[in-house]
């Protein structure tokens, strides 16, 4: 799929992300309502990054403050794929102590939840139609059922999704370069220079080639890690 269009492929694996993560922490409740929502089409997402502090996540300042049988959560994430369309969203919050792995926790939010916002600031180059968004929690009040496994496995159950995820990013990567490929191919052979195509040139002929050796050897090694 990548390698016709990558800017879906990207769309679906926001979706992927917030799946994985109901997989390996969700109740059978929470797998309903998440995946129900993909069946009908829509799309979801996963709320881990926040702008100041990159893939540092136990320095993410979005909280979550538990008040009797509900939670309030506070703060930004971004950027974050399918952040204003999905249907769901998987919010990734401190409830405990900022740099603590056990004060994470993670928490599935249905769009329409009050005080849950996504905008649109990231531009990307070439791909127009990713949703790339701010999601913005302004005091979102969700009940206890939202949270996704138990107080203060977030990062424990971030980490598991992030290893059965990560083959599927490479996967896409093979497939973005063989369509690269494929376009080096047809240029060099339809690309006139010197009384021929430039295909007939040494250089190129030797470039072309070692782009499909490493398309050959990554799509093997994709193929064994998500295997293993």
């Amino acid at each position: 799929g990548a390698a016709w269009d990558l800017d879906f492929m990207l769309c679906l694996g926001g979706a992927v992300l917030g799946g994985a993560a109901v997989l390996v922490a969700g109740n059978s409740d929470q797998q309903t309502a998440y995946f129900g929502a993909l069946l009908r089409g829509e799309v979801g997402g996963l709320a881990l990054s926040e702008w100041e502090h990159g893939s540092d996540l136990l320095s993410n300042e979005c909280v979550a403050t538990q008040s009797d049988d509900h939670f309030v959560l506070r703060g930004v994430k971004g950027p974050i794929n399918n952040g204003t369309r999905g249907a769901y969203v998987v919010v990734l919050a401190r409830t405990g102590e900022q740099s603590d792995a056990s004060g994470q926790t993670l928490f599935l939010l249905d769009r329409n939840t009050k005080g849950l916002e996504g905008e649109l600031p990231f531009s990307s180059i070439g791909y127009r139609n990713m949703d790339l968004a701010r999601v913005t929690l302004n005091d979102a009040r969700v009940p206890a059922s939202a949270v996704l496994g138990q107080v203060g496995e977030g990062f424990l159950h971030v980490r598991r999704t992030l290893e059965i995820s990560r083959s599927g990013v490479a996967a896409m990567t093979c497939g973005a370069l063989a369509r690269a490929t494929s376009l080096a191919l047809e240029h060099a052979r339809t690309r006139h220079l010197y009384q021929g195509p430039i295909s007939d040139l040494p250089a190129v002929r030797g470039l072309v080639a070692r782009c499909v050796a490493r398309l050959v050897l990554g799509t093997a090694l994709v193929r064994t890690t998500a295997h293993a």
